[in-house]
């Protein structure tokens, strides 16, 4: 697996496939099982004190709002970059450097209805599966993001 110190010596062509492949594909393979979980989690332990309400329907605009954006950067901005980008690329990155922002607000938010991604200390082991599978999911998109932030952007001379 290619590190994000060892992207900066790949190619815009295999840095976007591997973004693809990694982050998006990773990211929309994960998406059934956390709202699975999630629901479940909610629907069963909704009175304990520590369950994680209002987790569901965070994941599930995140999940909705991800895919748009991954979609404008499959269809829109990566094929421009691979064509050789130009200066009508400043206003897309931005879009999507805003965006990403924002995807981190939500990102901790997860973080803080989760406690840090811990189940209490009796939890059950779907709560265990929830906040596993939430947890790594929270660390592959910071890397997702940092990965387009501090290494594909400013390819193309655009500061975020």
């Amino acid at each position: 697996m290619t590190s994000l110190a060892e992207s900066v010596f790949l190619s815009t062509s295999a840095l976007v496939g591997l973004i693809q492949s990694r982050f998006h594909e990773g990211h929309r393979r994960q998406w059934e099982e956390l709202l699975y979980l999630s629901q479940k989690v909610e629907s069963v332990h909704g009175q304990h004190p520590d369950c994680p309400k209002g987790l569901h329907a965070l994941l599930t605009q995140v999940a909705a709002e991800l895919e748009e954006h991954m979609q404008k950067e499959e269809q829109i901005l990566f094929p421009a970059m691979l064509s050789g980008g130009s200066l009508f690329l400043a206003g897309p990155i931005a879009c999507m450097a805003e965006e990403h922002d924002l995807f981190g607000a939500q990102l901790r938010q997860m973080a803080a209805l989760t406690h840090n991604f811990t189940p209490p200390a009796r939890a059950c082991a779907t709560w265990r599966a929830l906040y596993s599978s939430l947890h790594h999911f929270v660390q592959e998109a910071e890397e997702h993001v940092q990965w387009e932030n501090d290494v594909l952007f400013p390819r193309f001379n655009m500061p975020i």
